[in-house]
C-alpha cells in the first residue's frame, strides 16, 4: 500500500471495516440507565445520594430518574420513576432526588439533549476546588475540545430554580461543564454519549491532577536549588524537559509560579484536535456497548434480553448475586 499523509483516506478505510462491528444490544432506555449507573458506581462516581442520571421520557414534559435513596450500585431498570415538570412522580413508586430540579432547566435550554449525568467523583471534585477549568492537554481529553464549560462560582445546592438558571446558562451549547466546588454535568444527545463523557471526564481530571502534581514537584525542586524561574536548566536536563513536554507541560517564564498545563491546540493545529474529538465521538455507541458488557460481566448479569421475570436488572428479581466459586 503506498504511503499517504491524507488522514481522510485512513478514516474512510476504517469506517468501511467498522461496518461489520457488533451491533448495540437491544436494551431499553431504562436498561441503559440502570447499567450506566452500575458502570459509574464501579468507576468511583458513587457519592451517597449526591449525583443523578436522567433521560427524557417518550411522554412530553417528563423525565426518568432513579428514585431517591438508592445508590448507583443499587440501580435496576424498575427503580426508575417518571417525573413531571415540578418533579412530581407520574409513574413508579418513590420520589426523585430534589437536586434533579436543575436538570429540568438544562432540558428546557437544550431541546436536543436526551440524557444528563451529574456526579461528584473524586478527581473531578478535587479539580473543581483548584479554580481552573478542565485542560485539553492530552489526546484522551480531545473529547472535550471546545465542548466543556466552566462555572467558576458555586451557586449553592441545586434544589431551586436559581441554580438551574445559572448552570444551564453557563453550559451554553456545550455538552459538559465543570462546576466549581461541586462536580460535573454531561448532557448527551443519547444515553451512550452522556455516559461515556461522564466516564472520560473523571479520567481526564485524574490525568490533569497527576500532571499538576508533577509540575509542582519539579517547581519545588527548582526553588530549593535557588532557581528564579522554571526552565530547561532548572528542570535539570533535556531528558527531564522532554518528559514534561510529553505530559503537556510548557516551561513558564514567571517568577514564583510553576508551569501551567498547555492546551493541546498549542501543540497541533486546532483542526487536528477537532478531528480527534470527532473520531472519539463517532465511537460512542461501540464504546458504551463494550463498557456495558463489562458491567454485565462484573455484576454477573445475564443478557438484558432474557425474560423479564428472570432479569436481575428488573425490579422483580432484585440485585444480582456473585456466582459461587
Amino acid at each position: 500500500m503506498p504511503e499517504s499523509s491524507d488522514k481522510a483516506a485512513f478514516d474512510a478505510a476504517f469506517e468501511a471495516r467498522a461496518g461489520n462491528a457488533p451491533a448495540m444490544p437491544d436494551w431499553s432506555d431504562l436498561d441503559k440507565l440502570a447499567l450506566t449507573c452500575r458502570m459509574l458506581a464501579a468507576d468511583g462516581h458513587e457519592s451517597g445520594v449526591a449525583g443523578q442520571i436522567t433521560c427524557r421520557a417518550s411522554e412530553p414534559d417528563s423525565i426518568w430518574t432513579l428514585r431517591f435513596g438508592l445508590g448507583f450500585d443499587e440501580a435496576t431498570s424498575g427503580a426508575f420513576i417518571r417525573v413531571g415538570a415540578d418533579l412530581e412522580t407520574l409513574e413508579g413508586e418513590g420520589t426523585p432526588n430534589p437536586a434533579t430540579r436543575f436538570h429540568l432547566w438544562v432540558y428546557r435550554h437544550l431541546p436536543d439533549v436526551q440524557c444528563i449525568v451529574h456526579t461528584h467523583p473524586p478527581h473531578v471534585s478535587a479539580l473543581s476546588m483548584l479554580g481552573e477549568p478542565l485542560a485539553v492537554a492530552h489526546m484522551d481529553a480531545t473529547l472535550f475540545h471546545d465542548d466543556c464549560a466552566w462555572l467558576e462560582a458555586w451557586p449553592g445546592l441545586p434544589i431551586a430554580d436559581d441554580e438551574g438558571r445559572i448552570i444551564s446558562a453557563a453550559l451554553g451549547q456545550k455538552h459538559a461543564i465543570l462546576l466549581a466546588h461541586h462536580g460535573f454535568l454531561t448532557a448527551g444527545s443519547t444515553i451512550e454519549q452522556a455516559a461515556v463523557m461522564a466516564l472520560m471526564m473523571e479520567r481526564v481530571a485524574r490525568t490533569q491532577l497527576l500532571a499538576r502534581a508533577r509540575s509542582a514537584q519539579s517547581h519545588r525542586s527548582g526553588q530549593r536549588a535557588g532557581v528564579a524561574r522554571f526552565s530547561a536548566q532548572a528542570a535539570g536536563d533535556e531528558h527531564h524537559l522532554c518528559l514534561l513536554r510529553a505530559a503537556g507541560l510548557a516551561p513558564e517564564r514567571r517568577s514564583g509560579a510553576g508551569p501551567r498545563l498547555r492546551p493541546l491546540g498549542a501543540h497541533r493545529a486546532g483542526r487536528e484536535v477537532s478531528r480527534c474529538r470527532d473520531r472519539r465521538r463517532s465511537a460512542f455507541s461501540g464504546l458504551v456497548a463494550r463498557r456495558l458488557r463489562c458491567a454485565l460481566f462484573r455484576h454477573r448479569l445475564p443478557p438484558v434480553s432474557s425474560p423479564r421475570n428472570h432479569d436481575p436488572i428488573s425490579s422483580r428479581s432484585g440485585l444480582p448475586r456473585p456466582s459461587a466459586r
